[in-house]
């Protein structure tokens, strides 16, 4: 009830009606007609309440309550994008005894001795061109090879290929050649190969013909093979063997052999590389120009070198004159000095000293010694620039080497 209607402070535990009478309302009625009659409220919306339905909600799951778990609709299986593999590179079809020269797979080649690995890597840039791997672990040796047909006695051929080392400023010198394996023993000369110096800047193609000798004990296999003499590892592509026409006698010519050979730098490194370093062209201010440093020096006896197969003479004097630096710093004090390295065609080398000049840092030494090249032919021949202290850059330009 409602006691302040009737001016009292206790409740009645009684809902409000006019209709009852009860000692607790003072022997009076308990409500007020339409003021307080609560039972008559309460009857009116007895209809309505039991009319009440309650409202289902779906059921979830709560993490403290977990309840009856609900399934995940499915989806469907989703493939990942697949990379397009691309086309082979147009390139013209070789031609000759290697079965597998353009190394579409490995079939056919192996490592002889089973010390390298052998793999394909993909050399192209916008189309597929596979190369072979020859890995060498440790430095170690290993012959990466193929069998081919036996060769005529007599017959002239070329072999060829491009190859390339593994890595970075690295090089080393590898042999393309023929190869005879019989009585578990494997022989090639230089008469039907060819041995040449190659870095892993690019690919260097190595090419020689030859007119085939067979070996005096009859081989039980012929192979092309390429032997890393180093150690390095190397990559190799596009090898390819032919016969070739006898060619016509022709009246022999002396070669056209310049006579003076000069470097400055300003026009780039001109062949110029790294011997146990990297090379790089730099400005070092004043009235030098560009000149070329040789930095990252691995061992003392570092520097930079050219080759020279084809452009000097042997039976001639020669003069190398260059300048030369060690270091930046006036406190470096260094050695300079040059060799001409010379290899005859029987594989046979030599170095001849090109004389020594004392550096000291931040200003530049003339490094300057006359030498005579013994008569001959020579297949390689290798101009070299070296010094001391090998924590430190060294710096040359204006470099000549004229015939006297």
């Amino acid at each position: 009830g409602y006691p302040h209607v009737f001016n009292a402070r206790v409740q009645a535990p009684l809902f409000s009606s006019p209709r009852v009478v009860d000692s607790t309302c003072a022997n009076q009625a308990c409500g007020q007609e339409n003021h307080a009659d609560a039972a008559r409220a309460l009857n009116a919306m007895a209809a309505q309440i039991a009319a009440l339905r309650a409202t289902k909600v779906p059921e979830t799951q709560n993490p403290t309550n977990p309840g009856t778990p609900t399934t995940p609709p499915t989806t469907p299986p989703t493939t990942p994008p697949t990379t397009p593999t691309p086309a082979w590179c147009n390139k013209p079809a070789l031609k000759g005894l290697v079965a597998n020269g353009e190394f579409r797979t490995e079939e056919g080649w192996q490592a002889l001795l089973g010390y390298a690995t052998t793999s394909l890597v993909n050399v192209g840039k916008t189309c597929r061109d596979n190369a072979m791997l020859l890995e060498l672990p440790n430095g170690g040796s290993d012959i990466l090879a193929t069998p081919v047909t036996a060769l005529r006695e007599g017959a002239r051929y070329r072999l060829r290929a491009k190859v390339m080392l593994k890595g970075a400023n690295a090089r080393g010198n590898l042999y393309l050649g023929i190869l005879h394996e019989a009585n578990d023993r494997i022989s090639y000369s230089s008469a039907s190969g060819v041995t040449q110096s190659v870095t892993s800047s690019e690919f260097t193609t190595l090419e020689r013909t030859f007119t085939y000798t067979r070996a005096q004990t009859p081989p039980r296999t012929t192979y092309v093979g390429l032997i890393s003499r180093d150690g390095l590892s190397v990559l190799v592509d596009e090898v390819e063997l032919t016969e070739v026409t006898e060619p016509k006698p022709t009246t022999p010519t002396t070669p056209t052999v310049p006579s003076t050979l000069a470097w400055n730098f300003e026009n780039g490194a001109a062949g110029w590389a790294g011997f146990h370093g990297t090379t790089r062209l730099v400005t070092l201010g004043g009235n030098t120009g560009t000149s070329l440093e040789s930095y990252a020096r691995l061992y003392e006896g570092s520097g930079a070198s050219i080759p020279l197969q084809g452009k000097v003479q042997g039976g001639f004097g020669y003069r190398l004159a260059a300048d030369v630096m060690i270091g930046r710093n006036a406190a470096i004090k260094g050695l300079t000095y040059g060799y001409l390295y010379l290899e005859d065609t029987s594989g046979q080398g030599r170095y001849l000293p090109l004389g020594m000049s004392g550096t000291v840092g931040g200003a530049w030494s003339r490094l300057q010694q006359d030498v005579q090249i013994p008569a001959g032919t020579y297949r390689r021949v290798e101009l070299l620039v070296l010094g001391t202290r090998k924590d430190q850059s060294l710096y040359l330009d204006n470099v000549s080497f004229n015939r006297l």
